[in-house]
């Protein structure tokens, strides 16, 4: 009996891995996909553009848990630090500090999918009946990528002139359109496909 419940932990284990792996490689070629057809990023001027890159991302972490939302919020931070060197605000961003850059821009985002993760395993412990806890998570993961992101440009590029007179006062404006635009379509599509994969996939809670 141990025997067999020891045999059934490993297959139990190894599919979990399997799974684990398989998604996240999808999802990166997902990820992939957007930044080399430019679907990703979606211009809105010559400046700034909308995002859909965090659905993947949060679509990742919730059905997969904190590792795979950070492994994914890392390859959106360096498709955006990529994008960074042909954008306007990215080469200002560049020549004041490319380190602090990187991390604005990479680390944020490494960050971001985590805390969708922790927080999709605590909305879900709540919404027992799992209707609405992938919505929100979706929707907070996006919006933290947006504070987590303006944040990071204020703390290490507010003393600059050109940002704090330029940057910063669109970048703040944008939490009210942008922001909100991604969140709403990174909440019906991430949490969506989130749920779908959940309960029709891989039948996990």
């Amino acid at each position: 009996m141990d025997e067999n419940n020891s045999n059934s932990n490993v297959i139990t284990l190894n599919r979990g891995k399997t799974e684990f792996l398989t998604v996240t490689g999808i999802l990166l070629a997902v990820l992939l996909m957007f930044h080399l057809t430019g679907i990703g990023y979606i211009p809105i001027n010559p400046a700034f553009e909308l995002t859909i890159m965090m659905v993947p991302v949060v679509v990742g972490a919730m059905t997969k848990g904190k590792l795979c939302g950070a492994i994914l919020g890392t390859a959106f931070g360096l498709s955006s630090f990529i994008m960074a060197f042909v954008s306007p605000l990215g080469i200002i961003l560049l020549a004041a500090n490319p380190l602090f850059t990187f991390i604005a821009l990479v680390l944020t985002r490494t960050l971001t999918g985590f805390l969708v993760g922790l927080l999709f395993d605590l909305f879900k412990k709540i919404d027992k009946q799992k209707a609405w806890c992938h919505t929100a998570a979706a929707i907070i993961g996006s919006l933290l990528n947006t504070v987590l992101f303006l944040g990071a440009i204020i703390l290490l590029f507010g003393n600059l002139p050109a940002v704090k007179d330029g940057v910063i006062p669109i970048l703040a404006t944008l939490i009210f359109t942008n922001g909100i635009i991604e969140a709403a379509v990174c909440g019906v599509c991430g949490g969506t496909i989130a749920a779908s994969l959940k309960q029709y996939v891989f039948k996990s809670n």
